[in-house]
């Protein structure tokens, strides 16, 4: 049972650690900088910081990209996409943050169905 509880704690503080912190959202334009289009190659410097409250945002209109947080997002398919997560608005569809949190869950998920 200790191996169970040494699990489940071992989990829990990762998924906390990929959460904490201020909120950031990458801010840039594929006009200015072409890393910023769709082959993303993310910079520190595109780090902005958000509320908790506001999304991420990806646009892309005529082939150029943009990235920035706000408060109001608007999803529009095949134009704009939303997201909540921490540095969310990536190329990927999933972000690291998002997949720590799934593999979590099916560990503590799994662990609880042995017992």
């Amino acid at each position: 049972m200790n191996k169970v509880i040494i699990q489940v704690l071992v989990v829990l503080s990762v998924t906390l650690l990929s959460v904490s912190g201020a909120k950031q959202c990458y801010q840039c334009a594929s006009a200015g900088d072409a890393d910023c289009a769709d082959k993303f190659k993310p910079r520190d410097s595109w780090k902005m910081d958000v509320s908790d409250n506001d999304s991420c945002m990806k646009t892309k209109t005529g082939g150029l990209v943009t990235r920035t947080g706000t408060p109001l997002c608007i999803a529009v398919k095949g134009v704009s996409w939303c997201c909540s997560g921490n540095l969310c608005n990536t190329a990927s569809v999933v972000s690291p943050q998002m997949l720590m949190k799934c593999i979590g869950l099916l560990l503590v998920f799994l662990t609880i169905r042995r017992y």
